[in-house]
């Protein structure tokens, strides 16, 4: 019971510096990568289709989303344009 109470201040002070250094580490990790974002271009290539894929993942982009009723007129006049063209086609030969 006494070797814990005695310890208990060693205890707390180890586990403030773990939690200090894997906080240190991560932003001294989050800055060295911001700078390789900067100066190498692989790593800046890497970064950005990251960043891309997860903005596509997590917020896909709306402005391009049609409903169905609208994607089945469009494919309707895209097939009669092509239906047309090919008759076209066909008189001229």
């Amino acid at each position: 019971m006494i070797k814990t109470i005695l310890f208990f201040p060693f205890k707390v002070f180890r586990l403030g510096l773990r939690i200090l250094f894997s906080r240190l580490f991560i932003l001294l990790f989050m800055i060295s990568l911001f700078i390789a974002s900067h100066t190498v271009s692989f790593v800046a290539d890497l970064t950005t289709k990251a960043l891309a894929t997860a903005t596509d993942y997590v917020a896909p982009n709306r402005a391009n989303l049609k409903s169905s009723a609208a994607l089945q007129a469009e494919n309707r006049d895209l097939k009669q344009r092509a239906e047309t063209q090919r008759q076209a086609a066909n008189r001229n030969l």
